[in-house]
């Protein structure tokens, strides 16, 4: 089995980077710290949910630390909408 990201997953891990910068770009310029919250928390939240459901086809020795770690990061955006 190959270790590594499929080129699918680099191109949509660079995209999602991408949104964040302009997000921390124009809220740079707005001086408004919240521009743009709702979408970084989708952007972020996506990219949880891929990331546990790749550990879930493909355990490593720290599924179980990043699958916790993931769970705590989407529970922390969901508390703070």
């Amino acid at each position: 089995m190959s270790q590594g990201a499929s080129p699918t997953t680099i191109r949509r891990l660079k995209n999602s980077a991408a949104i964040l910068k302009t997000l921390d770009h124009r809220r740079a310029v707005a001086n408004d710290p919240h521009l743009g919250s709702n979408i970084e928390r989708l952007v972020i939240g996506r990219e949880l949910r891929e990331l546990e459901e790749e550990i879930a086809r493909n355990p490593g020795p720290l599924a179980a630390y990043v699958k916790q770690k993931a769970h705590v990061w989407r529970r922390r955006i969901a508390f703070n909408r």
